[in-house]
């Protein structure tokens, strides 16, 4: 009995726009928390930062903001 022998296919890994994006903001991050470090006790680094903008900021904004659309539609009627 013979085996047959599977073709083995390798991807070639693309970079797309999207990873260009979040390189992007990483790299930000990375030296916003490079600029900070001196003036936050304790130290600033690319994970405090992190917590900081997507756990503590983004939220108070989407609140805020939702919470002004809401006025701005009962106030309308």
């Amino acid at each position: 009995m013979q085996k047959r022998r599977q073709k083995v296919v390798t991807k070639i890994p693309t970079y797309s726009l999207w990873d260009e994006v979040f390189d992007g903001c990483v790299l930000f991050l990375k030296e916003s928390a490079n600029k900070l470090d001196p003036y936050v006790p304790g130290g600033m680094d690319y994970c405090k930062i992190n917590v900081i903008a997507f756990c503590i900021v983004t939220p108070v904004v989407l609140v805020s903001s939702l919470g002004l659309n809401a006025y701005l539609l009962c106030k309308r009627k």
